[in-house]
């Protein structure tokens, strides 16, 4: 959640400076990206279910960490608007992958008494990601230099790279994905 809250603000960010600064392409083009995030969001939502009920809860959340950190650094080495908007539909399927998977993890490896207080604590974190990408977007001094938009969305997909450090050292599998 750390990760996609730092993309989602670095990209709400950059949407005009990559409009009109860095392509110059149709102000249009700002809804067509938002639009390609969340119609992949919605294809993996959907196949979210089948996915983890075929290959556990574990296995996908970090084959989804080396995704997210590998399109963040595609998406920044983007030659073009076509390209970027392909890699931030890819991430969006990601997204619409680990969301739901993430709120059945939470809900098979929490005691009842603790969900609530769980799902507040790891809500927390996309607010965190948002922080911490307009920290860097400020450091980065982005919005008065168009160019360094690519060091924005790298750094925004470092957070999947500590996720999946702690993801193989302390996940587990769902007790519920094992039983079954």
């Amino acid at each position: 959640w750390l990760c996609d809250g730092a993309e989602v603000i670095a990209l709400s960010l950059l949407n005009y400076i990559l409009v009109h600064v860095v392509w110059f392409v149709d102000l249009n083009d700002i809804g067509m990206l938002g639009s390609a995030i969340f119609g992949g969001f919605f294809l993996g939502s959907i196949i979210s279910g089948p996915i983890t009920s075929a290959y556990g809860r574990k296995k996908p959340f970090l084959i989804y960490m080396v995704l997210v950190f590998v399109l963040g650094v595609l998406s920044a080495l983007a030659p073009n608007f076509t390209f970027l908007l392909c890699t931030r539909a890819c991430y969006g399927v990601l997204v619409g992958i680990l969301s739901p998977l993430t709120s059945s993890m939470i809900t098979e490896i929490t005691p009842k008494a603790k969900r609530g207080i769980n799902f507040v604590i790891v809500s927390t974190f996309f607010t965190i990601g948002e922080v911490i990408a307009i920290f860097l977007a400020s450091v980065l001094k982005v919005e008065e230099n168009g160019s360094r938009w690519r060091g924005l969305l790298i750094w925004a997909s470092v957070p999947a790279l500590i996720s999946l450090a702690l993801g193989c050292k302390f996940l587990e599998e769902s007790p519920k994905y094992l039983l079954l």
